[in-house]
């Protein structure tokens, strides 16, 4: 039994350690809720192009980093598409995966429309285990090279969104797959994905003067047997070109975001600066955003 131990704390952190550690997230996730939400496939004028990198508690060693590459936009008024891909890694545990998204609109007049969105998603996770350094050299239950495990799963989601609000629903993860490493396959629940909860919410714009709107967000994020996670965020825009924001994450961290917009092309920076005992040993965690937002052609009248 010792044998497997030290593996299954190892999958054991990666899944529960801190919120949300078994999914890449991003404190500007309201600039590509795509990546939380897959009924967002679709619901901009534009098709979009993003790309976010997190490296996360800087000063950790092998410590948490994620990139997502997305892309979502609307096939015709009532269908939009979408796919992303993400590599996400924290010491001798990685995750590759991708996500192709389905999702349909419905038009509620002047009230706005509501999406409701599917995504299929296939993960890759691997085991470093040549990488372990173990006070038992001949323990054999840990000796090796790189064991890796494929997973399927889903997402569904819901959106409502309008000029001027949106309410977002989502749980990835769906199926909670078990991930099936050798002996942990059916050693424990914390070898699993675990179906995550997110509710997001804003998108109403407060006019300060003819140069300045100040937009407030916040999200909710859900898991079993965990305290609910809670951003509130409230964003400064200078002339639709510059921004400034502050996010506060309940107990974990404070989050300092600043961008810019130039035409179609969007880039974003955040920090985050840690609240919890980590900030004794991290300098906080860094954020890149870029989005690009290609004009759909228009289609051509048949009068």
């Amino acid at each position: 039994m010792k044998r497997i131990v030290l593996l299954l704390l190892i999958v054991a952190t990666r899944a529960n350690f801190g919120y949300g550690q078994q999914l890449p997230y991003f404190s500007q996730y309201m600039f590509n809720q795509y990546a939380i939400n897959p009924a967002v496939a679709g619901s901009e004028k534009s098709t979009i192009l993003s790309l976010s990198i997190r490296n996360q508690w800087l000063g950790f060693k092998d410590a948490p980093s994620t990139q997502v590459l997305c892309i979502h936009g609307s096939v015709n008024e009532k269908t939009g598409l979408g796919a992303l891909v993400f590599n996400d890694n924290t010491g001798l545990l990685s995750k590759t995966g991708i996500q192709l998204t389905y999702a349909y609109h419905f038009d509620l007049n002047k009230a706005g429309k509501i999406s409701v969105g599917l995504s299929g998603m296939f993960y890759q996770h691997s085991v470093d285990k040549s990488s372990i350094k173990l006070a038992d050299p001949n323990d054999s239950a840990v000796q090796g090279e790189k064991e890796k495990t494929m997973v399927p799963d889903a997402s569904f989601g819901l959106y409502y969104y309008s000029d001027k609000l949106y309410i977002g629903f989502s749980m990835p993860q769906l199926i909670q797959s078990r991930l099936g490493f050798n002996e942990l396959a059916d050693s424990s629940k914390l070898n699993q994905l675990v179906r995550h909860y997110f509710l997001s919410g804003g998108g109403y714009k407060f006019k300060i003067n003819d140069n300045f709107t100040i937009e407030p967000s916040i999200l909710l994020r859900a898991i079993a047997q965990a305290p609910v996670q809670v951003d509130i965020n409230a964003k400064l825009t200078y002339k639709k070109l510059l921004w400034l924001g502050l996010s506060y994450r309940n107990e974990e961290s404070l989050v300092v975001m600043l961008g810019v917009a130039k035409k179609n092309l969007v880039f974003g920076y955040s920090y985050d600066l840690t609240l919890s005992q980590i900030r004794k040993y991290s300098s906080g965690s860094h954020e890149i955003y870029i989005g690009l937002k290609i004009s759909r052609p228009k289609r051509k009248s048949n009068k």
